[in-house]
């Protein structure tokens, strides 16, 4: 849409709110857009009302609805995230890595430490992904931010892949540990 790519939200509003029909990809379109502009109660508020209108979300709906979880969460409203992921997965979406990320990241940002080691796992578990370094360093960042330096060091040394720089300097946060 014309949001997307000169930032002209307001006309790209204006038009969608003209069409008649309801498909996914004008909804998805601009979702992303408002994602993008960094207005993410626009977002989250446009996916309501997709869901009120019965418009069935995809995939790049619900990664760009998570994005914007994601950047409230950044300012503590991380439980929006796990709600929309909760929906993701009744409509039947299938979620990616990505939307891990993003969810891992929520939950980093708002302090939901044991919301975020069981989303680990399900992933894991559940949907069969298995953790990438992004993964482990969102776990490891949620960790961290809680006072879990050792946990979060214990990750890193029990990891199955090798760590990045970042990562594999975990452990010299213990000795900062109270």
């Amino acid at each position: 849409m014309y949001c997307s790519c000169k930032g002209e939200i307001a006309f790209g509003r204006k038009v969608f709110d003209e069409m008649t029909k309801n498909y996914s990809v004008p909804w998805s379109a601009m979702i992303g857009g408002y994602v993008r502009l960094g207005r993410s109660n626009n977002a989250v508020d446009l996916f309501r009302q997709m869901q009120i209108r019965g418009v069935c979300p995809d995939e790049i709906t619900m990664v760009s609805v998570l994005c914007a979880c994601t950047d409230l969460a950044i300012h503590g409203r991380g439980l929006q995230a796990a709600s929309l992921f909760q929906e993701m997965i009744r409509d039947g979406v299938t979620p990616d890595g990505v939307v891990f990320i993003g969810l891992l990241s929520a939950c980093s940002h708002s302090g939901c430490v044991e919301k975020g080691k069981e989303y680990f796992d399900l992933m894991r578990k559940e949907f069969g992904i298995l953790p990438k370094t992004k993964h482990y360093g969102c776990m490891v960042d949620m960790l961290c931010r809680a006072g879990l330096v050792r946990e979060a060091a214990e990750l890193v040394q029990e990891m199955p892949i090798e760590p990045n720089c970042y990562l594999a300097n975990t452990d010299k946060c213990l000795p900062c540990t109270w």
